[in-house]
């Protein structure tokens, strides 16, 4: 599961890969290049399959794997927020009323 923590950097790696055009394997790119580094955002990224490398420290970005980490993102986003609600529901029903 990805953290949500790490999502925004992670959204802003997946932005660059694409302004950039590096998402197939003629265009890949390497991270030096690109001014990126192997953070834990870049790490969950390439876990996801959102991020292929070509074996040679060039990488491009998995379009069809890039929907389906945003699909996964936004349904555990909401799950958290379904089980946040929950709770705070249950703590003012017990404490207020």
């Amino acid at each position: 599961m990805s953290s949500l923590s790490q999502f925004p950097k992670q959204k802003r790696y997946i932005s660059l890969f694409e302004k950039i055009g590096a998402t197939n394997k003629h265009t890949a790119q390497s991270l030096m290049d690109m001014g990126l580094t192997k953070n834990k955002a870049f790490k969950g990224l390439r876990r996801n399959g959102v991020l292929e490398s070509m074996g040679d420290g060039r990488y491009y970005l998995h379009l069809s794997s890039k929907k389906r980490f945003y699909k996964k993102f936004y349904r555990d986003f909401f799950k958290l927020s379904v089980m946040l609600g929950t709770i705070v529901g249950v703590l003012l029903w017990v404490f207020v009323f």
